[in-house]
């Protein structure tokens, strides 16, 4: 058996059944660990894997900001993209300057809203 076929057929599967808040909270998730992940990388001096963290993390800010509802949900829209422009540039700035410390204020930040996300979606659920 090939475990990391298996492994992607499972996220895949995760993803599929999931809603759609739920989904925004594996991309917390995901972020987050980038972040973590860059933060290691950094302090283990691995400049090179610690862009490839930043890098995932990045994009997957983006498909967060792609997804705000900026009709419907206007007010909390702008907020979540200041918040999510403010991690962007923490992660640019810890990568540029070679600070763990700003990756670790942009994963802060992030772990607060996605517990947000997290009730939200127990809530949903019940």
């Amino acid at each position: 058996m090939n475990y990391g076929n298996a492994g992607r057929e499972y996220l895949r599967n995760r993803v599929m059944t999931a809603s759609p808040i739920q989904i925004v909270v594996m991309l917390y998730d995901g972020a987050i660990s980038s972040m973590v992940n860059a933060r290691e990388a950094l302090s283990n001096g691995d400049r090179i894997q610690a862009r490839v963290f930043v890098g995932k993390a990045q994009g997957i800010l983006g498909e967060l900001v792609s997804s705000l509802d900026r009709v419907s949900g206007a007010e909390i829209a702008a907020q979540l993209d200041a918040l999510y422009a403010f991690v962007q540039n923490r992660l640019t700035r810890g990568n540029i300057d070679q600070d763990g410390r700003a990756f670790s204020e942009a994963e802060k930040v992030m772990r607060t809203l996605r517990e947000g996300w997290a009730i939200i979606a127990a809530n949903s659920a019940s």
